[in-house]
């Protein structure tokens, strides 16, 4: 099942950057906030949804680095 971004308390429009690290299944392995050091609490019910994303699967058995971007809405505080 894919992740229910709508149960994110966001009411800032903020944006948070995460380091991924995608296994050859699609699935997220590792992710870590990038700059928030003082936050981490914060990022908390983000790196959950981040751990619930799938991405296509890849032919062969490795681990995919990226980063992703999660933005906040001012639409989403209402």
């Amino acid at each position: 099942s894919q992740p229910d971004w709508g149960t994110l308390p966001m009411a800032e429009p903020e944006s948070w950057r995460f380091h991924l690290g995608v296994d050859g299944s699609g699935n997220v392995i590792f992710a870590l906030p990038v700059e928030v050091p003082g936050k981490l609490e914060e990022a908390a019910p983000l790196l959950r949804l981040l751990r619930q994303v799938r991405f296509a699967p890849l032919s062969e058995e490795r681990i995919t680095w990226g980063e992703a971007t999660v933005a906040g809405s001012p639409d989403a505080a209402s």
